[in-house]
């Protein structure tokens, strides 16, 4: 399983689903004023210190400062290091039924 996520992801399966998260997290950033340990916790991160540091491999910069940036009118894919995105035509949710994995319970997108 992890072969094939890697050939048609471009990474494995838990990689592609922390990106899910990750990119999540990202929209409730832009669309939310909630606490960062909210955003943390409604994407499947324990804490705020594991999401930021999470955040900042994937983006370039912690969660507050790209809230800040796009708060200030700066594009939303303006700091994106631009790897692979997890918009694709197969979900998150295909992908762990597909592992035959399920979600954890604090998640709530």
């Amino acid at each position: 399983m992890e072969r094939l996520a890697t050939e048609q992801l471009g990474q494995g399966v838990m990689q592609f689903y922390r990106s899910l998260r990750l990119e999540k997290a990202d929209e409730i950033l832009l669309q939310s004023n909630l606490p960062l340990v909210e955003v943390a916790l409604a994407t499947g991160f324990s804490n705020r210190s594991h999401f930021s540091r999470a955040f900042q491999a994937c983006f370039g910069m912690g969660p507050a400062t790209r809230r800040k940036q796009r708060r200030h009118g700066e594009g939303p894919g303006s700091s994106h290091r631009g790897e692979f995105s997890p918009a694709s035509n197969i979900s998150g949710a295909t992908l762990l039924a597909v592992a035959g994995k399920k979600p954890e319970n604090h998640m709530y997108y």
